[in-house]
């Protein structure tokens, strides 16, 4: 397995449930959620191939978690489907 050597924090709720759908399924691509205030987006990062030329493990293994927030109003109207 590939060892983390990044300070790590600690997980919310959304952190949580972002990383469950991520550890469910190799092809989920991002996780989306919606809120008031901002909308909140997560990406996965996994090992390659390239990555098992030096290190190892196996291809397709979380290594980590992009979390990207943005502010809610406009793109949450955007994502209802309204301009």
């Amino acid at each position: 397995a590939i060892e983390a050597n990044a300070e790590t924090v600690a997980l919310d709720a959304l952190d949580q449930e972002a990383l469950a759908q991520f550890q469910g399924s190799e092809t989920v691509p991002r996780a989306i959620f919606p809120g008031h205030e901002a909308v909140t987006a997560f990406g996965p990062i996994r090992s390659s191939e390239s990555c098992l030329q030096c290190h190892d493990g196996d291809a397709g293994e979380l290594l980590g978690v992009f979390r990207y927030t943005f502010p809610g109003q406009p793109l949450n109207r955007q994502l209802a489907g309204h301009p």
